[in-house]
């Protein structure tokens, strides 16, 4: 099983197929993970990570999700697989975009010009 670390110390949920959290859309989780992306799931109302996720979003769903009690993290970062890759009690910016940088490589304005055409191509 994959584990990654978090601010020092894993979180649970870490390497565990992602829950099957309510979106603000709607849907639930399972559905949206069916298009083979990544996806970067805020559980914080106010949605502090959608500038964070906008580097990557060649890459990278992003959408808020329904707080809930039996999921303990602020957002998640799960892979096309479904297992979270990343998650965190806080939603601070600096985890989340050293996780992406981990999993996704650099955000898009940061890669050389040759490799932000071939995406937008895509």
């Amino acid at each position: 099983m994959l584990r990654s670390e978090n601010d020092g110390a894993v979180h649970p949920l870490v390497g565990r197929s992602a829950p099957d959290v309510a979106l603000v859309n709607g849907r639930r989780l399972n559905d949206v993970l069916r298009d083979g992306r990544a996806w970067l799931i805020d559980l914080d109302p106010a949605e502090p990570l959608r500038t964070v996720a906008a580097g990557w979003a060649d890459q990278l769903g992003y959408l808020a999700g329904t707080p809930t009690p039996d999921v303990d993290s602020a957002a998640l970062l799960v892979r096309p697989d479904g297992v979270v890759s990343w998650a965190g009690r806080e939603a601070d910016r600096a985890a989340p975009i050293l996780a992406l940088a981990r999993w996704l490589g650099e955000p898009a304005r940061q890669r050389p010009e040759k490799y932000q055409a071939a995406a937008s191509a895509e």
